[in-house]
């Protein structure tokens, strides 16, 4: 069985339409260019982004899902068939209404945008969150209900021989800490111990808080390499790296 590669980038809402298109643009263009099977994000619930990965998708060759939240996730349809897609949540609902401002804690609603593929002779569902700040958490409480959420997910769409992988921005660092809380899924970054900063710049990085992950009870996937790519090799305007892994998946 080949490889399959993800790959996960937080864009940044606040962004202008031409910093955005730039950065949808660039992430295309390099998933298409590392054959990556799907490509997962968060922060596109504005109209601008929400659009500009509808309108770009085909001709970079990938099905794009974007939740009105903000998650989204492709499939390269290079390599693979979309069977089905949807959204869990919300998980935690969304301040909006509330009269608070993004600085003092308000979010959208929280969940898990999800694409199942066909990937050789295997279904594969990819699904990608966007876990509270802690700023969010003092407003509307911790990120416990969308950690059990991605649990009970993982365990539904993971039966039999299907294989389930998932990607997120964490918002907290995974290198002092379990991110999934003891639900079934363990990072990249744990797997190969290893944990590279994926937000600031490529002079001064910050910590892990993006994150790919793969469902513990999918016994024959591993993770064989996984890397955090900062502006010196693609040069985005959000202010994280895109991240990538990749799995093996014995036969």
């Amino acid at each position: 069985m080949p490889d399959l590669r993800i790959i996960h980038s937080s864009l940044q809402f606040s962004d202008t339409r031409k910093q955005q298109e730039a950065d949808v643009r660039a992430v295309y263009g390099y998933a298409r260019k590392r054959r990556a099977i799907f490509l997962a994000g968060t922060e596109a619930g504005g109209s601008t982004l929400h659009e500009l990965l509808v309108k770009h998708a085909r001709a970079y060759g990938f099905g794009v899902f974007v939740h009105g939240s903000g998650e989204w996730v492709a499939t390269n349809l290079a390599y693979a068939k979309v069977k089905a897609k949807g959204f869990v949540g919300p998980l935690i609902p969304s301040t909006a209404g509330s009269g608070l401002k993004a600085s003092q804690g308000a979010h959208s609603a929280r969940g898990i945008a999800w694409q199942t593929a066909r990937y050789g002779d295997l279904d594969v569902t990819m699904g990608v969150s966007h876990f509270l700040t802690d700023r969010s958490e003092k407003v509307s409480g911790s990120n416990a209900p969308l950690i059990a959420g991605i649990g009970s997910w993982g365990r539904d769409k993971g039966q039999g021989k299907a294989l389930v992988f998932f990607s997120a921005d964490v918002n907290e660092n995974d290198q002092r800490q379990d991110v999934f809380k003891g639900q079934p899924f363990t990072t990249c970054w744990d797997e190969l111990r290893k944990w590279p900063g994926t937000h600031g710049s490529s002079k001064v990085r910050g910590s892990t808080i993006d994150v790919i992950a793969s469902y513990d009870r999918d016994g024959r996937v591993s993770a064989k390499a996984a890397r955090s790519v900062d502006d010196s090799e693609l040069q985005l305007n959000t202010d994280h790296f895109l991240i990538e892994a990749t799995y093996s998946i014995r036969t």
